[in-house]
């Protein structure tokens, strides 16, 4: 019984921690896939126009 009590409460905090990473993964992210919602928007149209 209390091998399975232990097996359930890695789970809960494995998965607990995996939230919090994607969650920290996404708040990170969502600026580089979502420059029209944040400030980077002249940084980023910047970028195309420089090769050409």
């Amino acid at each position: 019984m209390t091998s399975v009590s232990v097996g359930r409460t890695l789970h809960l905090f494995l998965s607990e921690e995996l939230l919090k990473a994607s969650l920290i993964a996404n708040s990170r992210s969502t600026p580089k896939l979502k420059p029209t919602h944040g400030t980077r928007v002249p940084e980023e149209s910047n970028i195309p126009t420089k090769p050409s």
